[in-house]
């Protein structure tokens, strides 16, 4: 079955995690809040401790956004390694993205 025949049969396109959220019925001005709090608290129990390649992206991006490409110019992170981490970081929660540039 195709992406056209899954639109057909009335799938939506979705671009983001917000337009999932907003399609299982949460109020995008009212639940994003409490979401993104709950969000922020589990973050430094995710990155680790100072030794692990996420508190090194975390480092890099908690004053301001970034691309994968930026981050790859540090001499420890490789840009393989660095797209690896920073997709299992956004499934956590504990960094997001818009437009190709990630952020705390």
């Amino acid at each position: 079955m195709g992406c056209l025949q899954l639109l057909k049969d009335g799938a939506k396109a979705v671009d983001s995690g917000f337009d999932i959220c907003k399609e299982l019925g949460f109020d995008p001005v009212k639940d994003i809040y409490v979401f993104k709090d709950s969000v922020r608290s589990k973050t430094e129990d995710y990155i680790g401790t100072k030794d692990t390649i996420e508190y090194k992206i975390y480092q890099l991006i908690k004053d301001s956004e970034k691309s994968v490409s930026e981050l790859s110019e540090n001499p420890d992170l490789s840009v393989d390694v660095v797209s690896s981490k920073v997709t299992l970081m956004l499934l956590a929660g504990a960094i997001c993205e818009d437009n190709g540039k990630f952020y705390v």
